[in-house]
């Protein structure tokens, strides 16, 4: 004869009985084996756990920055709970249901560590935070013709504005002016997570010798006394740059030996401090001259 009590109010009589305990604790559970001479009873404590499960439930997995995603963690029979976001704000939560909020682009690993009666178990999850476009470009002439290289970050089309009426969507047009002149050369890149715009003006001039063919470039403009100046051209002579306020006075000047690309910064706060207005630049080569304008805000 034999009989099991699984210390929960229920027995079997079973040789190898199967039970389901009701819910999480720790019971004595006893086997009582005897015959028509004796008795014998053995004892053993016996915990059962929870049915710990953990899983991570996000609103999305991916999108344009600043990105904000909602959590939920979807659990059994957990006690506490663990975040970690990786590359966000919070970077940590013990809370159910957390907002986070991701700034910059990149890919982030969020997990989760639920803990129970008797130990712990982890989900986790990656989120892909996609960055906005970048406007860049680089460009050589020559005459009237410009070459352009788009060197644009994380752009996935793209719209030229040459500042003639010509557009071209095309990721590194070559375009010819029709003639001399200030060109406004936009570029706009684009993606989903929106668009960014880059513009350089530019003065083309084409002389009857090309060796003499020179175009220069002033970017970003309008600006704030710092910019960047390009020159391209193939002039042997002196090359020298002045920069005049509305009213005529220089207030900067430099030369340089001539060669085919010259690209130099200027900061016209670094000496001393001029108000916002238009200013003049004039180029010197030789017998060439050339002239435009910039905006400082």
């Amino acid at each position: 004869m034999s009989r099991w009590d699984f210390g929960d109010g229920q027995s079997s009589s079973l040789q190898h009985p199967l039970h389901l305990f009701a819910q999480a604790g720790t019971y004595e559970v006893c086997l009582i084996v005897g015959n028509q001479y004796a008795a014998d009873t053995l004892c053993k404590m016996v915990t059962v756990g929870d049915l710990l499960a953990v899983n991570i439930v996000a609103d999305t997995l991916s999108g344009c920055a600043p990105l904000q995603v909602q959590y939920h963690a979807q659990t059994t029979d957990a006690t506490s709970l663990a975040w970690t976001f990786s590359g966000g704000t919070p970077a940590q939560s013990d809370q159910a249901d957390v907002l986070v909020t991701y700034d910059t682009a990149g890919v982030f690993p969020v997990q989760l560590t639920a803990s129970g009666a008797l130990g712990d178990k982890t989900d986790s999850l990656v989120v892909t935070v996609l960055p906005a476009p970048k406007a860049e470009y680089q460009f050589s002439i020559e005459g009237l013709e410009i070459t352009t290289v788009n060197t644009s970050l994380h752009a996935t089309h793209f719209l030229w504005d040459f500042g003639d009426g010509v557009t071209d969507t095309t990721f590194s047009p070559t375009h010819t002016f029709a003639g001399t002149g200030s060109y406004n050369i936009n570029l706009m890149a684009f993606n989903d997570c929106g668009s960014d715009t880059i513009s350089r003006n530019l003065l083309i001039t084409s002389n009857l010798n090309p060796e003499n063919e020179f175009a220069i470039s002033i970017y970003p403009n309008p600006n704030n006394g710092r910019f960047n100046i390009e020159l391209f051209g193939n002039h042997p002579d002196k090359i020298e740059l002045r920069i005049f306020d509305v009213l005529g006075r220089a207030i900067w000047q430099r030369s340089w030996l001539g060669r085919r690309h010259l690209h130099t910064e200027i900061d016209l706060q670094k000496k001393t401090h001029i108000p916002a207005g238009q200013y003049i630049y004039q180029l010197q080569y030789g017998e060439g001259r050339m002239m435009g304008k910039f905006l400082v805000e």
